[in-house]
């Protein structure tokens, strides 16, 4: 029964270690894609860009417009007294007066009329020539458009550097401590030696007290680094998304990662033009482009064409209703005036940006052949640290064999491992450092990566 407790114990204590996750790194991009604040802001955007496109596209079609008036007066506008009397012959309104006086006041009356008023109109407007302002407002709104979907593909690659820095960093960390577990395994078979040497009196006590030593200090490095894999792993699962810590990477062969690397390199020439930095500064030609036609466009006629109707009643009378049709034609005169300097303003950072597309070119480029520089150099360093871990494992393996057979001392053992363990970590350092400068390289010639 206590057995089964036990055992019963040990299994949920393990659960949450079987319950984890294990992610690539080309999950943890993909993560990142979907959930980083950047790429929200990119995909913002570009539903601001493409209302702005549908918005201009309007402009195409006819604008209607109705308005209404009513009014009620407090008293009549117009108002006429009037008198029958004063409408029949003298001698007759003369003689009624003095006949029937009682009768004169309703000869008398008065009239007032407009007290109400209403009228209604609309006015249908199509524009026919309009200097060429509406269709090229609609090429810079897709030109808008196209911008954003590159400013996206920017953030991308943003996002994507920065989870292989948060992702290649928990390796490194990682594999510092699987070799800080094999120097403790192997510092544990020294000590028993030395344990055994001393009781022996062939060795001193200072000797074992420097193994102790030596193993606190692999202990505390240890500490350090568990420290730290947890701090960057809460560093990148804030980054891709999720909400602890409570995942892991996947397990990495740092000699197959480092391997198959000078094959990356592409004709920087040709991948130019693929590039998301070039393609903005085409389409900023463009934009400037457009630009200087629509100051053109405000300095020409304009023509056109609609219909109006309306309808108008009052209390006393009613108005018809009534149509017309009409076109409008503006000519600028004056405006060439100051309209030909403004236009010379737009020529200039139309040169401008295309003087700018030709020299960032050719800056594209070198940063190209730099990137590509720098992962020819840390293939390099991987190579030598390579050489550095055969020597320091050699040099291990030799020390450890005269160690046991009593003809060389416990500091030149524990100065081998300690060789063994900067020879590894150097060599875990350059492994990380060229895939993050190859996907720099790649990034800059907007190549696809190979993550899984």
């Amino acid at each position: 029964m206590f057995k089964a407790t036990i055992a019963t114990i040990c299994l949920l204590a393990a659960m949450p270690a079987m319950a984890q996750q294990t992610y690539s790194l080309g999950q943890c991009t993909r993560m990142a894609l979907e959930n980083n604040i950047e790429m929200k802001k990119a995909n913002v955007g570009i539903e601001q860009a493409e209302e702005q496109k549908k918005e201009v596209f309007t402009k195409f079609f006819p604008t209607i417009r109705a308005t209404g008036f009513a009014m009620k007066a407090n008293k009549n506008l117009i108002n006429y007294d009037a008198n029958l009397l004063d409408r029949m012959p003298e001698d007759f309104a003369t003689t009624f007066r003095q006949e029937f006086p009682s009768l004169v006041k309703y000869t008398e009356f008065n009239v007032g009329v407009l007290d109400r008023f209403f009228s209604g109109s609309v006015l249908l407007t199509q524009p026919v020539f309009a200097g060429g302002r509406i269709i090229n407002g609609y090429k810079l709104t897709k030109l808008g458009t196209r911008a954003s979907d590159t400013k996206k593909e920017m953030s991308e690659q943003q996002v994507e550097r920065q989870t292989a820095e948060y992702y290649w960093q928990i390796v490194q960390l990682k594999e510092k401590v699987k070799t800080i577990n094999a120097l403790q395994e192997r510092l544990d078979n020294a000590m028993k030696v030395v344990q055994a040497a001393v009781k022996a009196g062939v060795k001193e006590r200072n000797d074992l007290l420097q193994v102790q030593l030596r193993n606190n200090q692999l202990e505390k490095g240890k500490i350090s680094l568990q420290n730290g894999i947890e701090l960057a792993k809460m560093a990148l699962a804030q980054y891709i998304g999720l909400e602890n810590t409570n995942y892991d990477i996947e397990a990495a062969n740092i000699d197959s990662i480092a391997a198959g690397t000078m094959s990356a390199m592409t004709d920087h020439e040709a991948a130019l033009a693929q590039t998301p930095e070039y393609r903005l500064l085409q389409m900023q030609v463009e934009q400037k482009t457009l630009e200087r036609k629509m100051e053109v466009g405000k300095n020409l006629p304009e023509l056109g064409v609609g219909a109006v109707a309306s309808y108008g009643k009052t209390d006393a009378f009613d108005m018809r209703t009534s149509a017309a049709l009409f076109a409008v034609l503006k000519v600028p005169i004056s405006d060439w005036w100051g309209g030909s300097h403004a236009i010379k303003r737009k020529k200039l950072a139309e040169q401008l940006a295309a003087d700018e597309l030709a020299s960032t070119s050719e800056l594209l480029k070198l940063r190209m052949q730099k990137n590509w520089n720098n992962v020819v150099s840390a293939q390099k360093q991987v190579d030598v640290s390579k050489k550095s871990i055969e020597q320091a494992t050699e040099n291990l393996r030799l020390n450890q064999a005269y160690f046991k057979a009593g003809t060389n001392t416990t500091t030149d053992l524990l100065e081998a491992q300690q060789l063994f363990q900067q020879a590894h970590d150097d060599y875990v350092k350059d492994v990380t450092d060229l895939q993050l400068k190859l996907l720099e390289y790649r990034q800059s010639v907007n190549a696809t990566g190979n993550q899984n």
